[in-house]
């Protein structure tokens, strides 16, 4: 009675009373599209949305989750699906006003999904008590899936783009800020290139100079041949003195102040101060030029497709009835039917023993 009797009604459940389960099988991957070399360094590897995780990872936590759930149960009623045989198979099926707890519970005992990690290749096989039943849940379960890897693919260009957008407009602000600063400048010394007036400057004192060396080889030709009170030699010593005069008047404007009162300075030091600032503008122009190449490739990959889900192997309709497997449910339970029986055997023969 202990052991044959339950043998028998678990067998007698299976046969008559556990309804035919019907098996579909889809089998899919992650297909990633590679960025060329020169848009990889561009991007900075900014386009592995993934990180450390992969998208199979990903996909097999979904389709075990709450939220695939619901989305699928809104589609296609699933309650009403897995009760269908509910009054005659109350174990294997499931009640009509299950929660949604309940609901996922079951949905992890008819939903069988394996990931192979190395290739990255996820099978998904569904069971239900009818064969359109078992293939409209694949083909969801495959539809929200793809919905999920497009989303996320969305997500990473968008962050892609976004932080691309961030930086270009911190590199324009940069060269706005470089180029205002000398155009201030400018307006400020009433300086348009420094370097332009120290040339000038510099041309003048040469012409200067020449003509000085001109004037003292003068006055000394006229030395030679007269005397120092000939009005010729005074003329040419005053001609001397005006030109040194000269020089050092211009030599004084070069690190004097402008004749205007405006803060010209140091004409050397204000060229240094123009040269830092072009110095900052290259810099400006050339980060401005990359982060604007960045965000154009960046734009470019958003419009591709760079992540999607590849069905290798569709649906399957099934037709033959695979499940429950009652022959070897059948067998297990005998067998822990039996070892239980042979237990308690075992316990009563020791209580036996001990009176």
């Amino acid at each position: 009675m202990l052991v044959i009797m339950p043998i028998a009604v678990v067998f007698y459940y299976l046969y008559v009373h556990a309804a035919d389960q019907y098996s579909s099988e889809t089998a899919f991957s992650v297909h990633k599209e590679e960025a060329s070399s020169a848009v990889s360094s561009l991007l900075g590897g900014l386009s592995n949305f993934s990180g450390g995780t992969s998208d199979a990872d990903v996909l097999y936590q979904y389709i075990q989750s709450h939220g695939l759930v619901k989305k699928v149960n809104d589609d296609l009623n699933l309650r009403e699906r897995f009760s269908v045989h509910q009054e005659t198979d109350p174990v294997f099926g499931l009640e009509k006003d299950a929660s949604n707890e309940d609901l996922l519970d079951f949905w992890q005992r008819m939903v069988t999904i394996r990931l192979e990690t190395a290739s990255g290749i996820i099978t998904v096989e569904t069971r239900s008590f009818a064969p359109e039943d078992s293939h409209a849940i694949n083909t969801a379960i495959l539809a929200h899936s793809s919905e999920l890897i497009e989303r996320l693919s969305r997500i990473s260009q968008e962050d892609t783009i976004r932080s691309a957008k961030e930086e270009l407009d911190t590199a324009t602000e940069r060269l706005k800020e470089a180029r205002i600063q000398i155009s201030t400048f400018r307006k400020t010394s009433r300086i348009i290139d420094p370097n332009a007036d120290v040339q000038g400057q510099m041309g003048v004192l040469n012409e200067l100079e020449q003509k000085l060396a001109d004037a003292l080889i003068e006055l000394d030709l006229l030395a030679d041949v007269t005397t120092a009170s000939d009005p010729r030699v005074l003329q040419a010593e005053r001609k001397v003195k005006a030109i040194r005069n000269r020089i050092n008047e211009e030599r004084t404007a070069v690190v004097s102040q402008d004749p205007t009162g405006t803060a010209r300075n140091n004409l050397y030091a204000t060229l240094g101060t123009y040269e830092a600032m072009l110095v900052d503008q290259e810099f400006a122009e050339q980060a401005y030029v990359a982060t604007l190449a960045n965000y154009d490739t960046a734009a470019a990959e958003a419009r591709r497709k760079s992540r999607y889900l590849v069905a290798h192997v569709e649906p399957s309709f099934p037709q033959t009835a695979e499940y429950p497997q009652r022959a070897i449910i059948g067998l297990v339970l005998s067998v822990f039917i039996l070892l239980s029986w042979v237990l308690l055997l075992l316990v009563g023969y020791s209580l036996r023993d001990r009176r």
